[in-house]
């Protein structure tokens, strides 16, 4: 690992003790060129001399490092020397910060003006929070569900597949919480490690993230930790972070196998985790049904649309998608995690 380290805004003059910033943001990065100049500015502009930041770097093939290096001297640069993934690139972070609070901040995220201070001050109102995170918003305005969430459950992977979510998310009942939510600061279940901020006490407390879990469930895994050590996760809709998900996966040509890690694997090793191997065994078998009986409903209409040569390319991707969990479900779970690992040996999986 390499690490490039530029005078510190936050380092003291000589013969005076060091100044420990506020807050340390922690930016994993992977080819991220084309976004990180607006994320680590708005850090800058948010944060001042109080804000340490710190970009992990998995090995970018593109101007990322440099790009960070010329326009953000303040800014701490771990190069990891390959794609070792979220949660590893992550704890390198937590092990170099030297801030009372951690944040995880997504590359392509950007605070809107206000929010790192709202959540510090949400964070050290009560002692007993263990964790905050902003609204997340897409660049068009769209609100991300997995903001706040519940875990996931047999029931809501049932839902999902068979098209009801979206309405238990509008009265509330759904795993995606952060749609019904409005402006009121509430104890969620689980907050997204797109835009995280934990106290480095908690982090001495739980532990770091879990590098033994794959991508989708590293913050799964970790606020299920703070929530049985009897933290509350605090969701602050009022502080707002601008985020297009998907920045790095999007780009990977292994796209069937990501939704299925995301949709399937990831969630049915949680449930396995915390809940046991009967509860993990429910939450496949519902993911099978649901999926089989999406593709019962859309297999009459997609040969009529073929017949007429009115094909629907969404109708298709639906379908498809259903297939890949279907198979998914039907197969062996330790084997899928495999093909995931050889799939990305050579390049590392894809931040999120």
């Amino acid at each position: 690992m390499t690490t490039q380290t530029s005078e510190k805004a936050s380092a003291a003059p000589s013969g005076r003790a060091p100044v420990v910033p506020g807050v340390s943001v922690i930016v994993v990065t992977w080819n991220n060129a084309e976004v990180i100049d607006d994320c680590l500015r708005s850090i800058i502009e948010e944060g001042g001399g109080d804000v340490e930041t710190i970009v992990c770097d998995n090995n970018s093939s593109d101007a990322t490092v440099e790009i960070v290096a010329s326009g953000f001297p303040t800014a701490t640069i771990l190069q990891t020397g390959a794609n070792l993934g979220f949660a590893p690139a992550v704890n390198l972070g937590i092990g170099q910060a030297q801030g009372e609070r951690i944040m995880l901040l997504n590359p392509e995220a950007s605070f809107k003006p206000g929010a790192l201070r709202q959540l510090i001050e949400t964070l050290d109102d009560d002692p007993g929070t263990g964790a905050v995170g902003p609204r997340i918003v897409e660049s068009g305005g769209e609100v991300q569900p997995s903001a706040a969430r519940r875990f996931p459950t047999p029931w809501q992977a049932l839902a999902q597949q068979l098209g009801i979510r979206p309405l238990l998310e509008k009265v509330g009942r759904g795993e995606m919480l952060a749609p019904s939510l409005h402006d009121q600061t509430v104890p969620v279940p689980c907050l997204s490690g797109a835009a995280l901020m934990v106290p480095r006490s908690v982090l001495e407390s739980v532990g770091v993230l879990d590098e033994t879990m794959p991508m989708y469930l590293e913050d799964l895994d970790f606020c299920a930790r703070i929530g049985r050590a009897g933290l509350d996760l605090l969701y602050v809709p009022t502080a707002v972070v601008v985020h297009d998900g998907g920045y790095s996966s999007s780009r990977s040509p292994q796209g069937d196998l990501l939704f299925a890690m995301a949709s399937g694997q990831a969630p049915w090793m949680y449930r396995r985790r915390f809940h046991g191997a009967w509860s993990a065994r429910a939450f496949a078998a519902a993911v099978g049904a649901g999926s089989l009986f999406r593709l019962a409903l859309l297999a009459p209409l997609l040969g009529v649309l073929r017949v007429s040569r009115k094909p629907s390319a969404r109708l298709t991707a639906v379908a498809h998608r259903a297939w890949v969990l279907l198979r998914w479900a039907g197969g062996s779970k330790s084997r899928f995690l495999v093909s995931v690992r050889s799939a990305f040996a050579s390049v590392g999986t894809p931040d999120k």
